[in-house]
């Protein structure tokens, strides 16, 4: 986030559609004088807005933007084989401001932004039922993810939220489940989204690419399961080995 306006320095986003040469063409130079005290390059980040440039009420769901995720977007399709490589795809990156790209001819034209992961810290931190869930799981239990999906499509995510303060009171299911069951009605909403867009704006996608740790994407997976998008699922593990905003940059600077 070091190009927002709490960053070093704010530069603009490009608008979708974006290539890796458009990045390349785009890195602002800054003399940063506090720490680094030399010229630094900044990646801009990308958005999606309507084509009238007049932001309101009407349009404003066609507006995304993401600052970071796009350099791990082209780190990682650096490292996908052809055939993904030339197929459209939906690229989910999960986290504090989750992301869904989507990448076609390996050019980012489209955005879903949402907040899940600050949904899920806001939930399991300062509500009723934050003593009934773990911050963190390592292994998700698939059904209850898939319970909750069922539940939010059938009863919103009020009621569906609310679900897991009645099962600590009547002890009902255990930790992990009660913690995979508001991962799944929250993480449930990305898929929903996701399937509209699917419906009413992109065509033609053959793939998800799920970029996340283990645990959360098997949770992304099971959601999608029980979603019958009819999208083959590939998931390339989020670990400290593989670094696509490393292997992104490397990418941008290349000559």
């Amino acid at each position: 986030m070091v190009t927002s306006p709490f960053g070093i320095k704010e530069v603009p986003h490009l608008k979708v559609p974006v290539t890796l040469q458009d990045l390349r063409d785009h890195v602002y130079s800054y003399h940063e004088d506090l720490f680094f005290k030399r010229q630094i390059g900044l990646i801009p980040g990308v958005k999606s807005t309507p084509d009238s440039e007049v932001i309101t009420t009407d349009n404003v769901l066609e507006v995304n933007s993401m600052r970071g995720e796009e350099v791990e977007i082209f780190g990682l399709l650096s490292t996908l084989d052809d055939e993904v490589k030339s197929s459209s795809a939906a690229i989910l990156i999960p986290g504090s401001h989750t992301q869904i790209a989507y990448v076609q001819d390996q050019k980012i034209t489209d955005l879903i932004s949402t907040m899940s992961g600050e949904l899920f810290h806001a939930i399991s931190n300062h509500t009723i039922i934050s003593a009934s869930i773990e911050k963190d799981i390592f292994e998700c239990d698939k059904s209850m993810v898939q319970k909750a999906f069922k539940m939010l499509m059938q009863y919103g995510f009020n009621k569906t939220v609310y679900l897991i303060n009645t099962m600590q009171v009547f002890h009902v299911a255990d930790t992990r489940a009660k913690t995979s069951f508001l991962e799944g009605a929250i993480f449930g909403g990305d898929i929903i989204c996701l399937e509209q867009y699917l419906q009413n704006k992109w065509r033609g996608i053959n793939y998800v690419i799920i970029y996340a740790n283990r645990t959360i994407a098997e949770i992304y997976n099971a959601l999608l399961e029980i979603a019958c998008l009819g999208l083959k699922v590939k998931v390339v593990e989020k670990t400290k080995q593989s670094d696509f905003a490393v292997k992104g940059f490397f990418e941008i600077i290349k000559d």
